[in-house]
C-alpha cells in the first residue's frame, strides 16, 4: 500500500514540475517578429540613403553569371532611387523610379515602378538582344538585403541567388566620368584570343559576353565572369587554378592581366608588335584633286614589307588611341596583308553574292592564295600548290567522296503553343529517317502557334507522304511543309 502511494504521488508531481518549466522560460527577444522587421527595413532605408553621392553597385544578371558583370550606380533618396549604367552611350544618362522595403525571409528591397536601367537585365527581350529570346539576361530587380553597414551593402538577387556588392561613392566622383572610363575598358581590354598562365602553365580559354571558360583538361571547365574595372578586371567570385586563388586583376602593358596581389596567376593576350620604324609622310598640292590624293611614304628602314590602310578622316578622329593602336596589332599579329585581303575577300563573296557550294567557295580561295602567293613573288609556290590541289579535287571528284545521297530534307511542322515538342516527334522521325535535328523554333500567329525546322535523312525517299501523315495526327492536323535542303549536293 505504501509503494502504491509513493507511485501515485511520483505521477501527479511530473506534470506540475513540467507546468512550471513551461512558465519559467525565458523570451530571448525583447520586441516582437512585426517589430524586429521594421527596425531592419527602417536601418537598410537609413544606411542607403546615407551615401550622398550614392553607391557602386557591381551588378551579375542570370543565375549562371553567363553575361558577367556590369558597373551600375544607385542614389537613394526619400523613396526614389536614381540609376545610371554603363550600358548607355552617354554616361551622363540616369532614370529614376520608386522603390521600396519587403518582406520575404527577410527584408527586400524592391523596384517598383519602370526603370529602363534596370529593365536592361529583366526583360525577356534584351534590347540588344542578350541572352533567349524569351528570357533576356535574367536579371534581379528585387533582392533580399543580406548586410548593411556604411562601408557596404550586400544584396542577393530573389531570382538569380546572385550577390550584389554596394560601395559606398566618395563625393567627389563624378559618375559620367567613371562610367565612361568602363566603357572604355571594356572596349581597350578586348582580345579575339585570351589564355591563362597559372605557375607557367598555359590553359586556353574563351571569352563570351564577360565570361572566360577555362579548359583545364578534357573533362574540366572552370567558368570565370567577370566586370571591368577602373584598372581591370574583377571576377564574380575567386577562382582556384592548380592551388592559386585569384580574383582581382590589373592590365599591364596595355595587353595582359596580372593578379593584383603578386600571385603566379595571368591572362594574356595576343603581344603588341612593337617598332622603331618611323615613316617621313609628303602629300604634293599638285597632286590633289576633289576624288584623289598622291601620298608619298618613306620608311625609315627600307628592308621590311609594310601594309598600308586608308581611312576617312572623321572615321580616324572618332577612334580613340588606344582602340587604334589595338587595331594595327590585330593585322600586326596576323599575316598582315594576306590575312586583311582574305578576310576582305570573303566577306565581299559572302555578303554581296549569292550563296556558293562548298566546292565554289574551295576553288575560290584557291585562286586567292595562287594570286596573293605570285603577288608576293612565290610563283613556284603557287604553281605546286595550283598543281597539288588541282589533283585531289579531281581525285575527290572521280571516287565521289563527301557527296550525299539525296535523302536529305527540310522539315517544318507548325504545333499549337500548348504542346511541349521537346522529343513529341522523335519516335516518328526515328522511324522515318536516319538522323534528325531540330534546328530552330520560332513562334508564329500572334505566338499562338510555334513552327519547328527540323534536318533530315530519310530513310526511303517514298515514305514521305507517310511521314507527312503520321505527323499530322500528332500537331493537330496544322502546317506540314517537307523539302529539299537549300544546298546542293556539295552544299556547305
Amino acid at each position: 500500500m505504501k509503494k502504491t502511494a509513493i507511485i501515485l504521488f511520483l505521477v501527479l508531481a511530473i506534470p506540475a514540475l513540467l507546468t512550471s518549466c513551461l512558465f519559467d522560460e525565458e523570451d530571448l527577444f525583447d520586441k516582437s517578429a512585426s517589430e524586429r522587421i521594421e527596425a531592419a527595413k527602417q536601418e537598410a532605408k537609413t544606411v542607403l540613403e546615407s551615401a550622398e553621392n550614392g553607391w557602386h553597385v557591381r551588378y551579375f544578371p542570370s543565375p549562371t553569371q553567363e553575361f558577367g558583370g556590369y558597373n551600375l550606380f544607385f542614389k537613394f533618396s526619400e523613396g526614389s532611387v536614381t540609376v545610371a549604367s554603363e550600358i548607355e552611350s552617354n554616361p551622363s544618362t540616369t532614370e529614376t523610379s520608386l522603390y521600396s522595403f519587403g518582406e520575404d525571409l527577410g527584408v527586400t528591397l524592391n523596384f517598383d515602378t519602370k526603370n529602363s536601367l534596370i529593365n536592361y537585365f529583366v526583360h525577356p527581350k534584351n534590347p540588344d538582344n542578350i541572352g533567349s529570346t524569351y528570357k533576356g539576361m535574367e536579371g534581379d530587380y528585387k533582392f533580399t538585403v543580406m548586410e548593411t553597414s556604411a562601408a557596404m551593402v550586400v544584396l542577393r538577387g530573389i531570382i538569380t541567388g546572385n550577390y550584389y556588392i554596394l560601395t559606398p561613392v566618395s563625393a567627389d566622383t563624378d559618375w559620367s566620368e567613371d562610367l565612361e572610363t568602363y566603357r572604355n575598358n571594356a572596349e581597350d581590354m578586348s582580345f579575339n584570343t585570351y589564355s591563362f598562365v597559372v605557375k607557367d602553365k598555359t590553359y586556353s580559354a574563351t571569352l563570351t559576353n564577360r565570361r572566360f571558360a577555362v579548359k583545364i583538361d578534357s573533362e574540366t571547365t572552370v567558368y570565370a565572369p567577370f566586370i571591368y574595372t577602373k584598372a581591370g578586371i574583377s571576377f564574380y567570385m575567386p577562382v582556384e587554378i592548380d592551388g592559386v586563388t585569384a580574383q582581382n586583376f590589373t592590365f599591364v602593358d596595355d595587353y595582359y592581366f596580372a593578379e593584383v596581389n603578386g600571385a603566379d596567376f595571368k591572362i594574356m593576350t595576343p603581344e603588341p608588335v612593337r617598332s622603331d620604324i618611323t615613316f617621313e609622310v609628303t602629300v604634293p598640292d599638285a597632286t590633289k584633286t576633289y576624288n584623289s590624293v598622291t601620298v608619298n611614304t618613306v620608311p625609315s628602314t627600307d628592308t621590311e614589307y609594310y601594309y598600308m590602310g586608308l581611312m576617312l578622316k572623321s572615321e580616324f578622329e572618332a577612334q580613340r588611341e588606344k582602340k587604334l593602336l589595338q587595331s594595327l596589332v590585330g593585322a600586326l599579329n596576323g599575316n598582315i596583308g594576306a590575312g586583311v585581303a582574305v578576310a576582305g575577300a570573303f566577306s565581299l563573296v559572302r555578303f554581296r553574292s549569292a550563296p556558293g557550294t562548298a566546292r565554289e567557295i574551295g576553288v575560290l580561295f584557291l585562286g586567292m592564295a595562287i594570286g596573293l602567293a605570285t603577288g608576293m613573288g612565290y610563283v613556284g609556290l603557287a604553281a605546286l600548290t595550283f598543281v597539288i590541289v588541282s589533283a585531289v579535287l579531281m581525285a575527290l571528284t572521280a571516287l565521289g567522296l563527301g557527296q550525299k545521297d539525296g535523302g536529305e530534307r527540310l522539315l517544318k511542322i507548325t504545333i499549337p503553343e500548348d504542346l511541349d515538342y521537346t522529343g513529341v516527334f522523335d519516335p516518328i522521325l526515328a522511324q522515318y529517317a536516319t538522323k534528325s535535328e531540330l534546328k530552330q523554333v520560332k513562334t508564329t500567329n500572334m505566338g499562338s502557334l510555334f513552327k519547328l525546322t527540323y534536318d533530315l535523312t530519310l530513310r526511303d525517299g517514298g515514305q514521305e507522304k507517310a511521314l507527312i501523315d503520321t505527323l499530322r495526327q500528332r500537331n493537330g492536323n496544322l502546317e506540314i511543309s517537307l523539302c529539299q535542303q537549300e544546298t546542293g549536293p556539295a552544299g556547305l
